[in-house]
């Protein structure tokens, strides 16, 4: 799934395949660099390990979360896990502390000539400039208002410690600045724009969640229908399930019947499970449809 690493991937996928189950999924961490146990933090809960930055070659210790030792409370159609007692989305996003490139963690790999060389760019105006830079970037989404005011500056980059919410979102924002300068952007930046929408939701800020849930939405779609490689290598299927879920979500109902019906049609070869959830989240779209035309006649009486 966009924006996701990989071992994070594995096991939503995993959790997936399971129908959601109640037990969290839990799978063996990344093979490490050098990690020495005096760097690990929060009770084991979090460690860090030698990266590289893909844009100017520099090496830092990036913080990761021990997933395996994490409890998974609540999981919700869109793919939003609850985990105890910590959220592992605040660590997703990772900050090289010397030229400020900012991605998820799966977007810490090699890149191709081009892309590295408009990323190198991007960190020079970025560093030139600092939020003014990414203010655009909001604008173009429509979420400058949206954003927490506390959550602006320099993000914080040092590993193994705790991250606060507008520490992480300061990442963030800097990861979205630097998605539209990806090749799949639609993509990288719609796993971004779930994520905000999950870490405003777990922080009960639904006031915020819904305009960055809108845009995540839209940035799906346009990588559905203009991108040759969907978002974390999800299949047709699973895109169009989770557009459906989110366009539910945010009451545009007619958009989320046309993208869930595919799914649980007879000829559809969506995964089993997908196929399952797809067919629990029609039977709640057919009664939210027949309660707005029930509300739709009362008010025309």
């Amino acid at each position: 799934m966009a924006g996701y690493c990989e071992p994070c991937a594995r096991e939503l996928v995993e959790g997936i395949k399971k129908l959601m189950p109640q037990e969290a999924v839990r799978k063996p961490g990344p093979v490490l660099t050098r990690v020495s146990p005096s760097r690990r933090g929060q009770a084991g809960l979090l460690y860090t390990s030698d990266e590289q930055c893909p844009v100017c070659g520099s090496k830092f210790a990036a913080t990761r979360v021990a997933m395996s030792r994490l409890k998974a409370e609540h999981r919700e159609p869109d793919f939003y896990v609850r985990y105890q007692p910590l959220d592992p989305n605040l660590y997703q996003v990772w900050v090289c502390p010397a030229c400020g490139y900012s991605a998820a963690q799966g977007a810490f790999a090699p890149l191709y000539p081009d892309e590295r060389e408009r990323l190198a760019q991007a960190a020079q105006k970025l560093r030139q400039e600092g939020d003014a830079a990414t203010l655009e970037v909001l604008a173009a989404w429509h979420l400058e208002q949206a954003w927490p005011p506390e959550a602006v500056g320099e993000p914080e980059c040092k590993s193994g410690e705790v991250r606060s919410l507008p520490q992480a979102l300061v990442a963030y924002r800097r990861a979205l600045y630097f998605s539209t300068r990806r090749r799949l952007a639609h993509g990288v930046a719609a796993g971004l724009l779930l994520r905000l929408a999950w870490l405003f939701r777990s922080a009960g800020d639904r006031e915020r969640e819904q305009p960055f849930l809108a845009s995540a939405l839209d940035e799906y779609l346009l990588a559905y229908e203009k991108e040759d490689r969907l978002p974390g290598s999800m299949s047709p299927q699973a895109v169009s399930y989770l557009i459906g879920v989110l366009a539910f979500r945010l009451g545009r109902l007619k958009e989320a019947a046309q993208f869930l019906a595919p799914v649980i049609s007879p000829r559809s070869d969506a995964d089993p499970s997908i196929r399952k959830m797809a067919q629990d989240q029609w039977a709640d779209l057919q009664q939210a449809w027949a309660a707005a035309n029930k509300a739709a006649e009362l008010r025309a009486d």
